[in-house]
């Protein structure tokens, strides 16, 4: 330590620096987003979000800053260019400061949902002239597709300063749908709205930041174009697949309640929990 107690920093460490290829500050937006992706890949299943180190994500940040900097003296701004329109993968997203749970995917990729359910692909559409769709394909259970989508109106919002810059969206969903095999198909839960700021768009990607500071990149085509984005939301809800997702509640419900009485006339505190994780997937 040093003579006045505290401790020295001369031998400590210094934390390691990924090396993007690029100086970042004078590099075009061109060679920033080739650096970006080949980072986060283009992948669609969110795995890129907890497998980058640190100094991979310190550099991903560094690039979404520089990006938004750029983009900032863009014109057309966001929402009145003709790129913002198209298919994407949610190709990686940061957590704010603020956010509770995943970005994108909520409870699907947070905590429990997370153990039961399987991600097979985030997606985001923008269409023409004023729809935004969201796709979280998934497995139940771990074994059994299925997929949740939500479909609503893209609204202009002033940024924090009051202005219209043309950057900053308020998106309105209709209540989400849940979809599964044989066309099962149910509307399910409230509608909900949420707030995001595009950045930065070209021929590749979208860069947005949400309103509880969380960073997203989306990157065009691919999966998403596979995704059958189109028609998400408008599935008519049948009487069958209400039916289906009510007995679904009902019997884990029930069959968690039963387990959970188990175990507890059997002071078994294992047995409980098994029945508390059955119940909650009712409740899901």
């Amino acid at each position: 330590g040093g003579t006045d107690g505290t401790k020295s920093t001369e031998n400590a460490p210094e934390a390691p620096v990924f090396d993007v290829g690029v100086d970042i500050s004078s590099a075009s937006s061109t060679d920033l987003v080739s650096s970006l992706l080949s980072i986060v890949g283009t992948t669609s299943d969110g795995s890129k979000d907890a497998s980058l180190t640190a100094a991979q994500t310190d550099a991903v940040v560094d690039i979404l800053n520089r990006l938004e900097e750029i983009g900032a003296s863009a014109e057309p701004r966001p929402l009145a260019d003709p790129l913002i329109f198209g298919n994407y993968n949610v190709s990686y997203t940061l957590m704010g400061n603020r956010q509770y749970g995943q970005p994108a995917g909520g409870r699907f990729r947070t905590g429990l949902g997370a153990l039961l359910f399987k991600t097979r692909g985030l997606y985001q559409s923008v269409l023409r002239p004023d729809v935004v769709v969201n796709k979280v394909a998934l497995d139940v259970f771990r074994i059994l597709p299925s997929y949740v989508g939500l479909r609503g109106k893209l609204v202009e919002v002033p940024e924090e300063d009051g202005s219209m810059a043309g950057d900053t969206a308020k998106v309105f969903f209709e209540p989400p749908v849940i979809g599964f095999p044989f066309g099962i198909v149910a509307r399910i839960g409230p509608p909900s709205t949420v707030v995001l700021k595009t950045t930065y768009v070209d021929e590749r990607v979208r860069i947005g930041k949400g309103s509880r500071g969380s960073l997203f990149v989306f990157t065009r085509g691919g999966a998403a174009d596979e995704a059958s984005m189109e028609t998400v939301g408008l599935e008519r809800t049948s009487v069958f697949g209400r039916a289906i997702i009510a007995l679904f509640t009902l019997g884990t419900l029930t069959l968690g309640g039963w387990v959970c009485y188990c175990g507890y006339l059997k002071k078994q505190a294992a047995v409980s929990a098994v029945g508390w994780v059955i119940a909650m997937v009712g409740l899901f």
